[in-house]
């Protein structure tokens, strides 16, 4: 500020500061993406976006490219995308931190292809059941007519279940099926599981139904055995 002559004269100058506006993020692409698929490139599109704005997932930056005022481009991780959940996307600048939008890691959806031992034979206690297929993840569980089993978790195309003698005691077939939890996830196809007859199984064929038939009298005679 300057006041004329006589006297007068220039005051001391003080710094002017422009801040950027704060970030606003309007749309992320794509919203999903399924477990173990990344890394991934994300488009957030918004306005006051400046070269030094920062794409941010759970708070934390990610490599950031500038496309202009409206978009930026960012990686997301292949750690980010390792577990199902839900991710906070954010844009931060100078000027502040957009209020966030939310990107989904889905599970997959499982599918069963074949389980092993089959047929099993009753009578001879509980089984590991090897279940193959695609799609399963550390959270997936095996179902034997819909009852979960403790579930192991071998790769994403098998698991390995601990099904106990009491719930194969039933002779004939039973479904066996994965679920995965949500987000995503969801039940896979069924694949058919036979419990067999021990006595019938030795005296197959001509004694079949006489072997099934003492099989239930040993379970109902002798329950420790099972």
């Amino acid at each position: 500020m300057v006041n004329p002559a006589p006297g007068g004269g220039a005051s001391a100058a003080l710094p002017l500061v422009v801040n950027n506006p704060a970030p606003s993020l309007t749309s992320i692409s794509p919203t999903s993406a399924v477990v173990g698929s990344g890394p991934i490139t994300l488009t957030a599109t918004g306005s006051n976006f400046t070269p030094s704005s920062v794409v941010q997932v759970n708070g934390a930056s990610r490599s950031t490219s500038f496309v202009s005022g409206a978009q930026l481009t960012a990686t997301l991780t292949a750690a980010d995308l390792s577990n199902a959940g839900f991710l906070s996307i954010t844009v931060a600048s100078s000027g502040g931190t957009s209020a966030p939008l939310t990107f989904t890691v889905k599970n997959p959806a499982p599918s069963v292809s074949s389980v092993s031992p089959n047929p099993v034979i009753s009578l001879l206690g509980g089984y590991t059941l090897t279940v193959n297929g695609s799609g399963f993840v550390r959270s997936s569980v095996v179902q034997v007519d819909g009852k979960s089993y403790p579930t192991t978790f071998v790769s994403p195309t098998q698991l390995k279940a601990q099904v106990s003698s009491s719930d194969l005691l039933s002779l004939g077939q039973h479904n066996v099926t994965v679920v995965n939890p949500s987000p995503g996830g969801g039940t896979s196809n069924a694949v058919t599981l036979t419990v067999a007859s021990l006595l019938g199984n030795i005296l197959e064929p001509a004694g079949k139904e006489l072997g099934e038939a003492l099989d239930l009298q040993l379970q109902s005679s002798f329950p420790e055995l099972v």
